[in-house]
């Protein structure tokens, strides 16, 4: 359904429900969707719009709900709807377009993604794929009442092919999968697919899905069934295990995708894919398959892979695993513990500041960030750790007159209630602001993103102190240094230990140097580990130092 016209008619009889926390987004989205729909639905987080969708059963025809939210966040309530309602259609909304998001965004059953900024062509385009799924689902009334007959039973199977593609989608291989049967699972997934889609356009993108699933059904026999399961993922089903069978149509799919071009309207494209295979039985033999995917990925050898439980990246979920419920129980018992590590004055040579590093307390021995921070920020508990560490921290130096930096990452700057709570706690423990810096990674401040900005901003205005850490490494935004007004600059440990034998080091270092003077922002030496080392900082004209020449971290503080 592509004229407007067709889809307002369609949609003037939806409601919807919009869930957004920022409340300009919020506005500026619901103010679209009343163009569209009948009822506009707003709520501030996930847990409040699950109130709302049980509260109208039956009711909300779409939902379009943004991922980062306080309280519970939008995957997290998209998963709770679809246990009660596999077909509700869900619309997520980001301003990012990470393959990593994409694929939690998969995984948690949404229908499709629109990127900020929202327009309203965007929306039409949203809304033309999405009409004749949910016309399909209200004319048929499937989710109220069980098939009659043969006739309809035969009507309602269309909700499981692909409208693309023709195919058999996910929610008929959920179907398959049900059940104790051994399946052999074979995952094709075409590599950078949605390069194809960003450079000629999705009218493009689906040509060239039309032709690659004609081109897969041909490779294979008829003991395999094949389905399209998300936008650059087919997979083959079938009950035969022979992996030599197997391994011959994993590299006949491979040679011939490599040597056939699809022809578009526009150009003849050249497409690869990369191939995982698992062997068992329901979901688990699927997420094995895609475990072989990223396998494949990584060796990079023959570009299809066999699961095993062996394999590294298997080996490393059971341990993401073992850490998220590790990370869990230290969050719900508060044993997120600071250390603090002096911060010297170069000119006179007194500790002048010091930077809390998060430590957590695991059954009588401190966890160093290195072992948690990745699978912390896998499973989107980074913000709770920091929450916890600026209340620890907070509550520690109530009645100290150092300088303490926090360190604050994108992911907590994307929570619109960090401001409020840092500004509640600093009242509580009557925290002087001006005390306290919060410590940006530069790949924060490069990113830009506007709320992001808005509450870096907030906290300086409130009197808090802003410094970037790590400067000179990932991406460099001068911008940012002038538009935050930023204290500090960190300059980062990879140059501050060579700077005596490397001449690239020491030129950055001074050009860090000079910039930082140039615009009244005072500079840190991280990694200082030596006397020699020291000496050269101090000739750089770098105000502060910091590493294990001048102090290790510590639970607790000098003067105590």
């Amino acid at each position: 359904m592509n004229n407007i016209n067709e889809i307002k008619n369609a949609t003037s009889k939806y409601s919807v429900l919009c869930v957004d926390d920022e409340e300009k987004s919020k506005n500026e989205m619901e103010g679209l969707l009343k163009l569209f729909f009948k009822n506009v639905y707003t709520a501030d987080n996930g847990k409040e719009a699950l109130k709302i969708y049980f509260e109208h059963p039956n009711e909300l025809d779409m939902i379009f709900t943004d991922i980062n939210m306080p309280v519970m966040d939008g995957l997290a309530m998209t998963k709770k709807i679809k246990e009660t309602n596999p077909l509700q259609h869900i619309i997520t909304i980001s301003a990012h377009q990470e393959l990593q998001l994409y694929n939690k965004c998969i995984n948690a059953g949404v229908n499709g993604m629109i990127i900020k900024p929202i327009t309203s062509s965007k929306l039409i385009d949203v809304l033309s794929k999405a009409v004749n799924k949910i016309e399909f689902v209200k004319k048929n009334n499937i989710l109220n009442r069980q098939p009659r007959g043969e006739e309809d039973i035969k009507t309602e199977s269309d909700i499981y092919f692909d409208d693309i593609t023709g195919l058999n989608n996910k929610h008929s291989l959920d179907k398959y999968l049900l059940g104790n049967k051994v399946y052999s699972v074979i995952i094709v997934n075409i590599d950078n697919f949605d390069l194809i889609n960003c450079k000629y356009g999705y009218k493009t993108g689906d040509q060239v899905l039309k032709q690659l699933s004609r081109l897969l059904k041909q490779l294979s026999s008829k003991e395999f069934k094949l389905f399209r399961v998300v936008s650059d993922e087919f997979v083959f089903l079938s009950s035969a295990t022979d992996q030599s069978r197997i391994e011959t149509l994993s590299k006949k799919i491979i040679s011939t995708l490599e040597t056939t071009k699809l022809q578009t309207d526009i150009d003849d494209i050249n497409i690869s894919c990369t191939i995982g295979i698992s062997f068992g039985q329901g979901q688990e033999a699927l997420k094995q398959a895609h475990i072989a995917v990223k396998e494949a990925r990584e060796i990079g050898k023959e570009k299809f892979y066999f699961f095993s439980k062996n394999s590294q990246i298997q080996q490393k979920r059971e341990d993401s695993l073992k850490w998220l419920k590790k990370i869990k129980k230290t969050i719900k018992n508060d044993c997120v513990i600071p250390y603090y590590q002096p911060i010297v004055d170069n000119r006179t040579g007194e500790i002048s500041k010091y930077e809390s590093l998060a430590r957590i307390l695991e059954v009588n021995r401190i966890v160093k960030p290195y072992y948690f921070l990745e699978n912390a920020k896998l499973f989107n508990l980074i913000p709770n750790i920091t929450k916890l560490m600026i209340k620890n921290v907070f509550k520690y130096i109530e009645n100290k007159n150092y300088e303490f930096s926090i360190n604050i990452t994108e992911d907590d700057l994307m929570d619109s209630t960090l401001v409020s709570y840092i500004r509640e706690l600093s009242e509580k423990y009557k925290i002087k602001k001006d005390k306290v810096i919060f410590e940006l990674l530069e790949t924060v401040t490069a990113n830009g993103d506007k709320k992001i900005l808005r509450n870096l901003k907030k906290l300086q205005k409130a009197g808090f102190k802003i410094a970037i850490d790590d400067f000179g490494t990932n991406h460099s935004n001068i911008n940012i240094l002038h538009s935050l007004n930023i204290e500090y600059i960190k300059i980062d440990g990879v140059f501050i230990e060579n700077i005596l034998n490397d001449e690239r080091s020491l030129k950055v270092v001074r050009s860090i140097v000079k910039l930082a003077n140039s615009i009244g922002t005072k500079t840190i030496a991280e990694s200082v580990s030596n006397e020699k080392i020291l000496k050269k900082v101090k000739e750089l004209g770098i105000d502060y130092s910091q590493g294990y020449h001048i102090g290790k971290p510590k639970e607790f503080i000098e003067q105590d």
